[in-house]
This record gives structure tokens, sequence and C-alpha cells, in this order.
């Protein structure tokens, strides 16, 4: 082997920074813009994504408004390699000025149906209610806008965050979150493939069909899924009354295909024992086998690690677990509870768990954990939005913490996110991902922009990192290349004696040092 050549320091800046000003446009190459790249202050928040057979895709977000007060839903569809299919399509009714939450999904066949949530003020108070709209392929509407929540009498009902799933005949249903006279609840609707409705709103959380004493204070955030066999199973963040306080907690039920319930609400884990203090933010998805696989927030009663982050279980239909709760998040310290994790399954019956967390400290990441079928995990806690992307501005002020979602089709992995990357400029954008399913985990070291080489850009990447204010901390620990334990200018001797000098390789350091 050649023995190594050090350059010095002040002519690899003077290269580099020339190779900067024209490689820029290739660092977030990976991290593609969904709404129409903008000049105005133009918020855009939440966000679906879903894929046909044919891996065509179709993103959903809400567009807040030139003046921030005019809240639209609209999608634009993708072919199975990313390039846009026709121009972003208006969902909702310009009449009403907000609307929001949109959820999306998507046959193979390539028809989809949205649901979305609208706010009326009236008489100085809001009537929020629930709609859908079915589209196909080419995405033109094979059925009107209609209000899902129809059957709610009570007149101080407010409706919001839908959920939608699918079965295999286009059948659907839709969850959402209810607050009246009575406390919070979740309700369902089941339709046909044509739109129509199947029966009439039905009760999910109803506190006498259980074996515990629900509290009806604390029910948000419903989500529903279908498995192979027509069952589906809705989950939602939900409280059992424990004393002396009342545990949030996951809880969950299951209907048969003619929606009749298969089990009573029950939770995740046991939410009155002296382990678990805390949990939230459940989302689940099915096996070919027709079992359910739930992730969810959970805390011990002392929030330490391994007891505290994102947490991964299975259940059969008739809500039995089949296996123990299992850890997701492989770092101790994920600053805060709120991770909102999200769970798509693959042609294997493996599956990928993303969620939010702060754990690099000065911005709040998306992250992804890949697991095959028997629940073994697959290489390491994988950070997906690449620098400068970010789920938070700039101070920490503002956030998403939920707002993100994740789709799989064969081996291609989708990522829909709010991203705050243009926020001092701009405001927040919806930014999408199409990963390999098999490099999930798998860090490349020197790869700082996760597309799968290390080469020049990359070196400008570091450079810009170390020298021009470049963006937030470099992915996992794939800057550190000679293994030191944090990012320098020895770091950037080392990638440019690799990549010009037949140098040593870079060298994989202790995860996290980054």
């Amino acid at each position: 082997m050649k023995p190594k050549i050090l350059i010095p320091c002040g002519a690899i800046i003077a290269i580099i920074f020339f190779m900067f000003t024209i490689q820029i446009h290739a660092l977030t190459f990976h991290d593609f813009l969904v709404n129409p790249d903008s000049l105005e202050d133009i918020p855009h928040f939440y966000s679906g994504i879903s894929f046909d057979s044919s891996g065509n895709f179709v993103i959903v977000w809400c567009d807040r408004g030139l003046e921030h007060n005019n809240r639209q839903i609209y999608f634009q569809r993708f072919d199975s390699f990313g390039n846009r299919a026709g121009n972003p399509v208006l969902v909702s009714d310009t009449n009403i000025l907000s609307n929001n939450s949109p959820s999306i999904a998507m046959s193979p066949s390539g028809y989809f149906v949205i649901t979305w949530g609208t706010s009326v003020e009236i008489d100085e108070d809001y009537i929020m209610d629930i709609w859908a709209m079915g589209f196909d392929s080419l995405g033109q509407p094979t059925w009107s806008r209609q209000q899902v929540d129809v059957d709610r009498t009570d007149p101080e009902s407010v409706d919001s965050y839908p959920s939608v799933a699918l079965d295999s005949g286009g059948n659907f249903v839709i969850v959402w979150q209810t607050v009246d006279s009575t406390g919070r609840n979740v309700f369902a609707q089941l339709f046909d493939a044509s739109g129509e409705k199947i029966g009439n709103n039905f009760l999910v959380s109803d506190t006498s069909a259980s074996n515990h004493r629900l509290c009806c204070w604390f029910t948000q955030y419903p989500y529903v899924t279908f498995n192979p066999q027509g069952y589906f199973f809705i989950c939602w963040t939900g409280c059992v009354m424990c004393k002396p306080a009342s545990p949030v907690t996951p809880l969950a039920r299951i209907y048969d295909p003619s929606g009749t319930p298969k089990t009573k609400v029950f939770p995740f884990f046991a939410p009155c024992s002296s382990k678990w203090d805390y949990g939230s933010f459940p989302d689940l998805a099915s096996s070919s086998e027709g079992n359910f696989i739930v992730t969810f927030n959970a805390n011990d009663t002392m929030w330490t690690y391994p007891n505290n982050g994102v947490w991964v279980q299975t259940f059969d239909t008739l809500g039995i677990p089949l296996d123990s709760a299992r850890i997701v998040n492989d770092v101790i310290d994920l600053v805060n509870i709120w991770h909102a994790p999200r769970i798509a399954v693959d042609s294997s019956d493996g599956y990928v768990i993303l969620w939010s967390d702060w754990r690099t400290g000065t911005n709040r990441n998306l992250w992804a954990q890949r697991f095959i079928a028997s629940g073994e995990p697959q290489g390491e806690n994988y950070r997906i939005n690449i620098p400068p992307g970010s789920l938070s501005s700039p101070d920490g002020e503002y956030a998403d913490w939920y707002m993100y979602k994740i789709a799989i089709h064969q081996n291609t992995v989708g990522i829909s996110w709010v991203d705050y990357r243009n926020w001092e400029t701009f405001n927040t954008d919806i930014y999408a991902k199409l990963l390999d399913l098999n490099a999930i985990g798998i860090y490349l070291p020197g790869d700082v922009i996760l597309d799968g080489i290390v080469d020049t850009i990359d070196l400008v990447y570091i450079v810009n990192y170390l020298f021009r204010s470049g963006s937030g901390l470099l992915p996992g620990w794939t800057g550190d290349v000679n293994a030191s334990g944090e990012v320098t200018i020895s770091d950037v001797v080392y990638l440019v004696n690799y990549l010009y000098k037949n140098g040593p390789p870079p060298q994989k350091p202790m995860v996290g040092s980054e």
C-alpha cells in the first residue's frame, strides 16, 4: 500500500471551497421538495404517502396559503421513479378556509381515498367535521367529496384528525376523534369501494366495552389498518383510571370485515402496573398472516432507558399479544417523550418504524429502524432527513413531532414529512425521500449525504460543515472518517487522501460519536 500523503490544509480548503460552488445543488438530492417551489411565505403542514402495486405513489398535504388563513388540501402524484405526474391537485372545498390533517390510503390498482378535517366559524363558534373524496389512478375523482361524520347529532361535537385504510376489495374505513358534551371519543365509518356508506357512524372507544376503567377526558389521534382477511384494527391514545393517577396509554379495538367488534377496548400494556407511567401515539400495520404490528411511545415511572422511547409489539386478531414489547431506539436519551412512531410492513413481513427525536441536541430529526419478519432489528437507528433538513426551526421554538408518514412498496421505502430547512426564508415545506429498504440502518463511513457512495460531494459537505457554518450535525457518525470521536480538519485530510491519494478507507468509530 502506498504511504499516506498529507496535503496542506490551506490547499485542501481552497480546492474544496471551489468544488462547493459547483456541487451545492447535489447535497440534498435525496430529500426532494413535494409542494410547489414558491418564493412566498406559504407554510405547508401535515403529510401522507401511499403506493400502488406498480410503485407509483401519491403524497397529500395541507397548504396554509399566503396569508396563513386559507388552509387547503392538495395531492401530488409521482411515478415509480419519483418523477412528478402532473401538477398538484386541489382536494378540499375552497369555500371552507380551514382544512387540515389529511390522510391517504391507496389500493394496488391505484385507486385512492383522501380524508381530512374542516373547521368553519359560525356565530363565534367552530364547527369541525370530517370529509373524504375518492380518486382513480390518474388522479381523477371517482366520487365527489362528502361529509363523513353525518350521524353525529351533538351540537357541541368537534370532529378532527381522521385516518383512512382500504381493504383488498377497495372498501374502506375512516376513523376520527370527537370532542362533545360527553368527553373525548373515537368514531368510525365503513364505506364500500364506490364511496357509499355502510351503516352509520359507530362509537369505537366505548367505555362500557372494556375490562378497564377508561377515562374519556383524553382520547386522540386514532389510526386504522386492515389485514388481508378484512379485519381492521383501530388504535388511539387514551387513558385508564388508576390510583392515584390516570395513566395515558395506547388503546385499541379490533373488528371483523362486517364491522362487528371482535374485542373490547384493550390497552397495549398493563397501564396500572408499577412499571409503566405513560404511553401514547400508537400506529399499526398488518402482516400477510393477518397479525397486527403496533408501535407506540412508552415510558416507565423513572423515565429511564431502555424503558423510555419507542416500542413495537405484535397482536393477533383477538388482541392477544404474540410477543413482548421491544424497545426500538438505540440511544439512551431522546430528550423528550414526543416521538410519534409510524410503521409500514414490507412484502416479506419485515417492517420499518419511523419516529422523530432530539438526540442530536440541536434539531428534531427523523429516524428509522428496520426489522425482519422475526422481529430482529437490522442495522442501527438510521437518520432519514439529510442536513440542512430538520423537523424544527433553528431556534427550536417550533417543531413537527407527528406530521410525517411512511409507506413501503417491495424494496422501496417512501417517507414524507414537514421540513424546516427553509424556515428563515420561506416557512415550512413538505419533503419526501425514497430509500432502498435494505440500506436502512446501514451507515457507510464517509457517506455524509447518505447516497450510498463516498465521493467529492461528501468531502464538500464536511468542509462546509466545518468552515462555512454548515447545517447541524452530520448524519450518524459518517463524518468522523478517522474514528477520532469528533469531526475536524483531520477528517478532511483523511478523506482527501482516500479519494485522491489511495489512502486508507474511512473508518467506523464508536456509534453515536457524531
